[in-house]
């Protein structure tokens, strides 16, 4: 059985979805984010953070609970858009999360 699924990296999703007769849109991944975030919605860029965040540290051969990269996600999705953790994004806010 021939599979058609596609991992993106900085490509226009909504094209890939566009042509849903050639490629599988169930397992089709980007990595861009705020894509993710603009087009499937802000629950899917939690859970691609997530999932980004576990493939690198597993990577690099590094253990951490999934609870903490959860954490994390979940504070920079948790205004209902995608920030960043440096001084543009959560860190250089006045209202810290904690």
């Amino acid at each position: 059985m021939k599979e058609n699924g596609l991992c993106t990296l900085k490509v226009l999703i909504l094209r890939i979805f566009s042509l849903w007769t050639v490629f599988d849109t169930y397992r089709t991944t980007t990595n861009d984010i705020h894509e993710i975030e603009t087009v499937l919605g802000i629950e899917a860029a939690r859970q691609s953070i997530i999932n980004e965040a576990r493939n690198t540290l597993e990577n690099q051969g590094l253990s951490v609970d999934v609870r903490h990269i959860m954490l994390v996600a979940d504070i920079m999705t948790s205004e209902g858009e995608v920030k960043s953790i440096g001084r543009h994004g959560i860190s250089g806010e006045k209202n810290q999360a904690f």
